[in-house]
């Protein structure tokens, strides 16, 4: 099969010199030892249906350690700074229970199209985020979007704090191709960093569209975020 070249890097941030290349759901499988050699009813791996269902899905790693506390109506945290917490929590509804969390990425392809859902629910992980969040799923096309990912999640009621650290796998994301993903990381620059504002700006000036196909007639500037991204490669 042909490959697909998918760029990313982690927006720039504090933790962006720490971010490591996606790695393969399956290949973490692998290293978790869910198998057992001398039980072959064990040995889902051969699986085609496991198999297909696991095809390019990745993980994707947090950046920091941090927490926060649910206390009276707001929320406090002791790591980092205000800044920090401005720049990577959103408060969408307290009452609910419903954040946001800015471990932000950005994926792109040159490829004219390449649907990817993110925030899948990390099913073989036994960490704080399976532990106490709901994570909402999303999806879109990474050759006719520029944006970063976020993370969205419900806190279980079990739960008075949100906590993530570094390296844990906070969730999982699909590409919806059987072609290999070929990963290139590249620098935010600040020519990126300013398409991706125009964007956000963009969508912020107009009502609910409704569809992504919408959106994606709005994008403009493939061709030179490409050209900026080409010549920020990470060799």
């Amino acid at each position: 099969l042909m490959s697909i070249n998918v760029y990313w890097t982690a927006v720039a941030g504090s933790g962006s010199m720490l971010a490591t290349p996606p790695e393969s759901v399956m290949s973490t499988f692998l290293k978790k030892k869910f198998i057992d050699p001398n039980n072959p009813l064990s040995h889902i791996h051969h699986c085609p249906a496991f198999n297909d269902n696991f095809r390019n899905v990745f993980t994707m790693k947090s950046l920091y350690n941090y927490e926060f506390f649910l206390e009276n109506g707001t929320l406090t945290s002791k790591d980092y700074d205000q800044e920090f917490y401005d720049n990577h929590v959103v408060i969408r509804s307290y009452e609910k229970r419903f954040f946001t969390f800015m471990n932000s990425y950005l994926f792109f392809t040159d490829e004219p199209s390449l649907n990817a859902t993110f925030y899948e629910y990390p099913c073989f992980e036994d960490n704080n985020i399976t532990q106490r969040c709901i994570p909402i799923a999303g999806q879109f096309d990474i050759g006719k979007w520029f944006r970063n990912t976020e993370f969205v999640f419900f806190l279980k009621h079990s739960h008075q704090s949100f906590k993530i650290e570094q390296n844990e796998v906070y969730s999982y994301m699909r590409f919806h191709t059987h072609k290999k993903i070929n990963f290139i990381e590249f620098n935010y620059s600040d020519k990126l960093k300013k398409f991706n504002q125009q964007r956000a700006e963009a969508i912020t000036k107009v009502s609910r569209l409704k569809k992504l196909e919408n959106y994606y007639k709005m994008f403009r500037h493939k061709k030179l975020i490409l050209k900026e991204i080409k010549e920020n490669v990470i060799a």
